[in-house]
């Protein structure tokens, strides 16, 4: 199954937030990772990493210079962004 559909099954967005809101990183699967990036004072980024494939997903990268700090140099390789905002 593709992780992006096992996210999807797995837990709501919403719920997503609140349940990782306060910790470093945390898995929902064995393969996956979804990492917090903090963005200004009171947002955040998502990190979600396929560790089986070593390629991740951004959610809301709204501050690239917080977000490329954040990511580590041997990090996986961005294999998409999804923004949820607009102006």
């Amino acid at each position: 199954m593709h992780t992006l559909s096992v996210l999807r099954r797995t837990i709501h967005p919403a719920a997503a937030v609140r349940r990782f809101h306060a910790v470093a990183s945390s898995r929902l699967t064995p393969w996956m990772k979804i990492t917090p990036i903090p963005l200004f004072s009171d947002n955040y980024c998502w990190l979600v990493t396929d560790e089986a494939t070593n390629q991740a997903l951004l959610v809301d990268p709204a501050d690239s210079d917080a977000v490329l700090k954040a990511l580590p140099s041997d990090g996986p390789e961005i294999a998409a962004v999804l923004t949820t905002h607009h102006q």
